[in-house]
């Protein structure tokens, strides 16, 4: 058959919602046959990882904030409308793709590869380390990586009351380890509407200041230490976590978030003794950017969704990808770009 090429325009990413159902729903792809002797632009999406941790700490500081470059994607619209709920004012400007992406038929001349897209843009104005509105009903969608760093999230609202909900699938995943590591440290209490462990419930927040929280192995997930290392600097006190984590979780994600925390000025101590890691924050410091220079943060690209455009070059010989995104610090680790370049150096 015929090998096909991907357009990516941003038409094909951006979410359509409807207004009778919360889920939104991504519009179909675009293919096209490729052809031999040519050169396409395949632009690489940002980083979801990265573009959900950036609007967190955007929202959490003080002061406008900039992520440039973000993933369009479901999650990414579930964050976004999560926050507005809570208070936050957030733009979304999706952007104008390169001319190339839209016709990746035509053949790109080194000139214009110089030239990057405007990608999308998310602007938010900081609250200073506050979650705005101490009561909410959050829809997250299937996002697993939302809920889990909400739960931690939140806490940093004494006296808070949230219910949280989610679509079929997310209502299947587990969250009890979680939700029992921030009860018993004291962070807050939960009542479940249906299967304990699991979405929906109720979260009634009771701080993050002064705690010392135990997490062990978080469900088989990172996203739990994630969202409290995300939370800490925010607090009104000192916060220290301790992490025993199961031998399935990778070590990645974790590294991930302490490198965008420090990237953005808020370095952590961190400890190891046996299998447990210790993470401390002496908190608060929330970092206080100039109102006459708003911080970009531009997201780097996923080097996961790149792997499909380099196993596309080797379907059609003659034909040329060429693969357009940011690297910017903090990269994603070279272990990751290791495994994604291996198999086709050969």
């Amino acid at each position: 058959p015929t090998p096909l090429a991907i357009k990516t325009g941003q038409e094909a990413l951006r979410p359509a919602f409807s207004p009778s159902s919360d889920t939104p729903k991504l519009r179909g792809w675009g293919v096209l046959p490729l052809s031999t002797h040519e050169t396409y632009l395949y632009p690489i999406p940002g980083s979801k990882s990265l573009t959900q941790r950036a609007l967190w700490l955007g929202a959490l500081g003080q002061g406008p904030f900039t992520v440039s470059g973000g993933l369009l994607s479901e999650d990414t619209y579930a964050l976004v409308a999560c926050l507005r709920t809570l208070g936050w004012k957030v733009e979304v400007e999706e952007g104008k793709p390169a001319a190339a992406a839209q016709h990746p038929q035509e053949k790109i001349d080194e000139a214009h590869l110089k030239t990057p897209p405007l990608g999308p843009l998310f602007r938010i104005q900081g609250s200073g380390g506050a979650i705005p509105t101490d009561q909410a009903d959050l829809y997250l969608g299937e996002s697993g990586t939302l809920a889990r760093f909400l739960l931690p999230l939140l806490c940093l609202r004494a006296g808070g009351q949230y219910r949280l909900r989610g679509g079929p699938s997310l209502q299947k995943r587990p969250l009890g380890a979680l939700v029992k590591s921030l009860e018993s440290s004291g962070c807050a209490t939960v009542r479940y509407g249906g299967a304990a462990g699991h979405l929906p419930l109720e979260l009634h927040t009771q701080g993050l200041a002064g705690r010392h929280i135990m997490l062990e192995g978080v469900d088989q997930s990172s996203q739990g230490l994630s969202g409290l290392l995300l939370a800490a600097p925010f607090s009104q006190g000192p916060v220290q976590i301790s992490y025993a984590p199961a031998e399935s979780v990778s070590r990645t994600y974790i590294e991930l978030t302490l490198a965008l925390l420090a990237h953005l000025g808020y370095p952590f101590e961190v400890q190891e003794e046996g299998r447990l890691r210790h993470y401390y924050y002496p908190g608060p410091s929330p970092v206080t950017f100039k109102p006459q220079a708003s911080p970009c943060y531009t997201v780097e690209a996923d080097l996961s969704s790149a792997s499909y455009a380099l196993g596309l070059a080797l379907s059609c010989r003659g034909a040329c990808i060429a693969l357009e995104g940011q690297f910017p610090t903090p990269p994603q680790s070279g272990e990751q770009k290791e495994r994604l370049t291996h198999p086709f150096a050969h």
